[in-house]
């Protein structure tokens, strides 16, 4: 569920032009506290943490 502390994190991060499903994703992570598991780099340049994998 998106609420509004996700929606403005996602709105920073969208600043920092990161596409917006990323940013809610990246948001969602960083107040649950899980890690994103990704292979796109833009992910790194927030504060969540990244956990990378290439097929």
């Amino acid at each position: 569920m998106i609420n509004d502390e996700i929606a403005i994190k996602a709105g920073v991060y969208k600043i920092k032009a990161i596409p917006i499903a990323d940013a809610l994703i990246a948001s969602s992570a960083h107040f649950v506290g899980a890690k994103v598991v990704t292979d796109d780099e833009h992910f790194e340049k927030l504060d969540v943490s990244v956990v990378r994998f290439r097929r």
